[in-house]
């Protein structure tokens, strides 16, 4: 038998840094970006898709950044290809 501690109260007086979620931009491709993010971090927490794999896909996003407010629509397709292979993955 054991306690189940909410340690979430306790994460303002923590010496750990937890990583923001970056931040995208308004523009139709950054949106895009966070939803994949998303998208990733819940499969990741729901244990359908591995750590390494997942630092994988993060770093195909965040490949993208370049492209926001450039070549949005290119953005937009290699993006949605990147949501169906999340999707896709176990």
């Amino acid at each position: 038998m054991g306690f189940k501690t909410d340690w979430s109260k306790y994460a303002a007086h923590s010496m750990i840094m937890k990583p923001k979620a970056p931040q995208y931009g308004n523009t139709q491709l950054g949106i895009a970006m966070t939803k994949a993010l998303a998208t990733l971090d819940d499969r990741e927490k729901a244990g359908k898709i591995k750590p390494a794999n997942a630092n994988a896909y993060k770093g195909k996003i965040d490949s993208l950044k370049p492209l926001i407010g450039v070549d949005e629509d290119s953005g937009l397709l290699q993006v949605a290809q990147i949501i169906g292979s999340i999707n896709r993955a176990l």
